[in-house]
């Protein structure tokens, strides 16, 4: 049997660690491990009665930017062998990515309550656990990273820079030249932009 591409398995391995882990974690609040004895855990099923409009703006916005890869669907697209086949593994994928935030969401939400953070493992208290979420998240974050970067500068390249300044076509030796170019001056604005807006995470 085929096994799953690796940026399939990374964050199925570290959703399946964050919830066996916040089950038997203190919660940890600023890095800082609450102690015994533990405020109560407090749940709702909606938002928070000490929360005020600013705070569900702020959560509204985390699930605005887990889906904000959305954008680039159609680039995606456009590199597949059979763009037809697309809308099938959208649906496929939309409906397995909607399934895990819903079970995870809840699953850690009922353990770890207000003391829930962005991104999970970040509230646990076992250092272990966290060390290795975080190396799971550093490796899928730059697979991520290399295929929304490659699109990104492909998209700039194509639509804006070739039309606009009449640049080389991207398969020219000049072409490839000039996107070396482009690479670290999209990663360095990418960086910046993340810089000034802390709550991308």
């Amino acid at each position: 049997m085929k096994q799953p591409p690796s940026q399939f398995r990374s964050p199925v391995a570290i959703s399946v660690s964050q919830e066996i882990n916040s089950t038997n974690s203190h919660p940890s609040q600023n890095g800082v491990d609450i102690s015994d004895p533990i405020p109560p855990v407090i749940t709702s099923g909606g938002a928070p009665p000490d929360i005020d409009f600013s705070g569900q703006v702020l959560g509204l916005m985390q699930a605005v930017f887990s889906y904000g890869g959305a954008m680039v669907y159609c680039e995606f697209m456009s590199e597949m062998r059979r763009p037809f086949d697309f809308w099938k593994a959208l649906l496929i994928a939309e409906a397995f990515i909607f399934s895990v935030y819903i079970f995870f969401g809840v699953y850690v939400y009922s353990f770890q309550g207000q003391y829930v953070i962005n991104p999970a493992n970040q509230g646990m208290s076992m250092r272990g656990p966290l060390v290795a979420g975080n190396i799971l998240y550093l490796v899928t974050g730059l697979i991520a990273a290399a295929l929304y970067g490659n699109i990104g500068i492909k998209v700039l390249y194509q639509a804006c820079f070739k039309e606009l300044l009449h640049l080389p076509d991207l398969g020219s030796k000049k072409g490839k030249w000039i996107w070396v170019f482009f690479v670290p001056i999209y990663w360095a604005l990418a960086f910046l932009l993340a810089a000034a807006i802390p709550n991308f995470s």
